[in-house]
C-alpha cells in the first residue's frame, strides 16, 4: 500500500510538471485583431496570440524573406506583422508577437516571436498518453514485484525442526557480548559538524576520536584518540587524551580529568557535545 502510494505521488508530480510546460505555451494573451486595433495602449510592448489567414505579404527589398506580412482574423481586421521569415498568402496561422506602434502613424503592428498551425491537440493528447503509460508500467512493475521476489525465498528451503539442547551442549555455546551500561545512564548529543542531531548513549568506559574509538567524530578538528569518558564511583570522568587539538568542557580547557554534570557542553576540535543525565 505504501509503495502503490509512492507511485501515483510520483505520478501526480509528472502530471503537474507536464501541465505546467503546457501551460507555457499559452503564456501570451489570445486576443482579436480588433482587440489590439481599438485599444492599443492596452496591449503595447505585450506579448499576444492573434490566429487569422495571411492575406497580403510586402518583403523590405525584392528578394528578401525578411518584411510585413498582413494577417486577417475572424473579427474581419487586420494587422501588420514584422517578421524575418515572410509566409505565403492563403495560409492560416496562430501568430505570436509583441505590440508596437509604427512611429508616424501610430498605428499597432506586430513583431513575430513565433508561429504555428496553432493546434496543440495533437501534442497534448501524445503526452497525456504518454503519461498513462509511464503510470501503468511503473504500477504493473510495483504490483509484480512481490511475486518475483517470491522464487528467490523458496530456494532457501524448509527450516529444519528444533530439538532440545542439552546441557553439555549449552555449555558449548559462547555467551553473547553485551554492553555494560551504568547504574545512571547518560547521553552525548553531537551539536554540529557531520556528526549533528548523533546521539550516544555512555557506557561504562568510552573513547572518543575520529579514527577509532566507542564514539567516532568524522571531523579532521578531532584527534584519532582525542578523549575518554569513565563511569566510577557514580561519577562520569573525562579525561583528555589528546596532545594538539583541545578540550574544553564550559569553554574551559581541560588538561586531564574533569566530573561531568548534566548539560555540560564539550567541545572536542571544533565539535561540540551535549552531556545530559537521563
Amino acid at each position: 500500500m505504501k509503495a502503490k502510494r509512492i507511485v501515483w505521488f510520483g505520478a501526480s508530480v509528472v502530471l503537474l510538471l507536464t501541465l505546467g510546460f503546457i501551460a507555457q505555451g499559452f503564456a501570451a494573451e489570445g486576443v482579436f485583431i480588433s482587440d489590439v486595433t481599438e485599444n492599443p495602449s492596452k496591449y503595447y510592448n505585450l506579448p499576444v496570440k492573434i490566429k487569422g489567414v495571411v492575406v497580403d505579404v510586402t518583403p523590405d527589398q525584392v528578394g528578401l524573406k525578411s518584411g510585413f506580412y498582413t494577417l486577417r482574423d475572424e473579427s474581419e481586421e487586420t494587422i501588420e506583422i514584422k517578421t524575418n521569415e515572410l509566409p505565403a498568402p492563403g495560409q492560416t496561422f496562430i501568430v505570436e508577437g509583441t505590440v508596437t506602434m509604427k512611429a508616424g502613424t501610430q498605428t499597432p503592428y506586430l513583431r513575430e516571436l513565433s508561429r504555428g498551425s496553432g493546434n496543440l491537440l495533437p501534442v497534448i493528447v501524445i503526452g497525456a498518453a504518454v503519461i498513462v503509460l509511464i503510470l501503468i508500467g511503473i504500477l504493473v512493475y510495483m504490483l509484480r514485484r512481490p511475486a518475483a521476489m517470491a522464487p528467490a525465498y523458496e530456494e532457501a528451503g524448509a527450516l529444519e525442526p528444533t530439538r532440545p539442547v542439552t546441557s553439555e551442549e549449552l555449555t558449548q555455546i559462547a555467551p553473547e557480548r553485551t554492553v555494560e551500561v551504568p547504574s545512571i545512564p547518560a547521553q552525548l548529543e553531537v551539536l554540529n559538524g557531520p556528526n549533528k542531531g548523533d546521539k550516544f548513549i555512555l557506557k561504562k568506559q568510552n573513547i572518543i576520536g575520529r579514527e577509532s574509538g566507542d564514539l567516532t567524530l568524522t571531523d579532521p578538528t578531532v584527534s584519532g584518540e582525542h578523549a575518554q569518558i569513565t563511569f566510577k564511583n557514580k561519577k562520569y570522568i573525562l579525561n583528555n587524551k589528546s596532545l594538539t587539538n583541545p578540550t574544553k568542557v564550559n569553554k574551559a580547557t581541560v588538561e586531564g580529568l574533569r566530573e561531568l554534570k548534566d548539560g555540560d557542553e564539550i567541545v572536542l576540535g571544533a565539535i561540540k557535545l551535549k552531556f545530559s543525565k537521563l
